[in-house]
C-alpha cells in the first residue's frame, strides 16, 4: 500500500497547489501538530470495499444528493488545514464529510493524508482504498477523449477531483451540445480537452447548463 500512499498524498497537496494558484507565498508548511487525536466514532466500516460504481449510482439517485454531498463540501477548509499540517483539525473536517457523502473522493484523499500524518496508517489506507476505488469506477467509465466517450461522473465536483487526480490544471470550461462539459486542462504544458458527461441529467444540472449558456 505504500505506492499508492505516496500518491495520493502527492495528489492532494497538487490539489492545494491548484486550489491556492494565485498565492503568492512561499509555500512553507507549519510544523505538524504532536497531537494525537481519538478516534471518531463512525457507523461504516470504511476497511470494506463496496461496489463502487454501485454506490455513486445510489447517491446520484437520491433525492438529497445535492443536500449532502453538493450544498457544503469542506474543500477550502480541508486543502487549508492540509496546507498547514493541522492533521486534528482536517480528520474532524474530513470524519463528518466522509460520512455524509462516501461517494466524494477529495474527502478520502485528504482522510488518508491526516490519517496517515496522525499514525494512524491501517485507517489511512482504508480511505486510500475508498479513494483509488471511486477513481477507478469513474475511469471505467469512458476515456474522456471525445463527447462520445466522455467520463460519465455523478456531479460537477467529481470531474474537479479526476482533474486534481490527473495533475491538469483547469483552464477553461465549455458546454457541448448534448451536455457533455468541455474541460480545456494544461497537461505536461500542453492543452487538451477531457470530456465529462453527468450520469444523471437531473433538473438542477439541466438548470446550471441554461445558467451557463446564458451568461456567455
Amino acid at each position: 500500500m505504500r505506492p499508492i500512499s505516496r500518491a495520493l498524498r502527492a495528489a492532494a497537496f497538487a490539489a492545494v497547489l491548484l486550489a491556492n494558484a494565485s498565492d503568492a507565498s512561499s509555500g512553507a508548511r507549519a510544523p505538524a501538530s504532536s497531537e494525537k487525536p481519538a478516534a471518531e466514532p463512525t457507523a461504516r466500516n470504511w476497511s470494506v470495499p463496496p461496489d463502487f460504481e454501485a454506490l455513486r449510482a445510489e447517491f446520484a439517485a437520491r433525492a438529497d444528493f445535492a443536500e449532502l454531498c453538493e450544498a457544503e463540501r469542506p474543500l477550502t477548509a480541508a486543502f487549508e488545514a492540509l496546507q498547514s499540517a493541522r492533521w486534528s483539525d482536517l480528520l474532524a473536517l474530513t470524519g463528518k464529510w466522509t460520512e455524509q457523502c462516501p461517494v466524494d473522493i477529495e474527502a478520502h484523499t485528504l482522510r488518508a493524508v491526516a490519517l496517515g500524518e496522525s499514525g494512524r496508517a491501517a485507517d489511512a489506507e482504508a480511505h486510500e482504498m475508498w479513494a483509488r476505488g471511486l477513481f477507478e469506477a469513474v475511469l471505467a467509465t469512458g476515456n474522456g477523449k471525445t463527447p462520445e466517450t466522455a467520463y460519465r461522473v455523478i456531479a460537477e465536483f467529481e470531474e474537479y477531483a479526476m482533474l486534481r487526480l490527473f495533475r491538469y490544471a483547469p483552464e477553461r470550461q465549455a458546454i457541448a451540445p448534448n451536455g457533455v462539459d468541455a474541460m480545456t486542462v494544461l497537461a505536461d504544458g500542453e492543452a487538451q480537452v477531457i470530456y465529462f458527461e453527468p450520469a444523471t441529467h437531473s433538473a438542477a444540472h439541466v438548470a446550471k447548463l441554461d445558467g451557463r449558456r446564458a451568461n456567455r
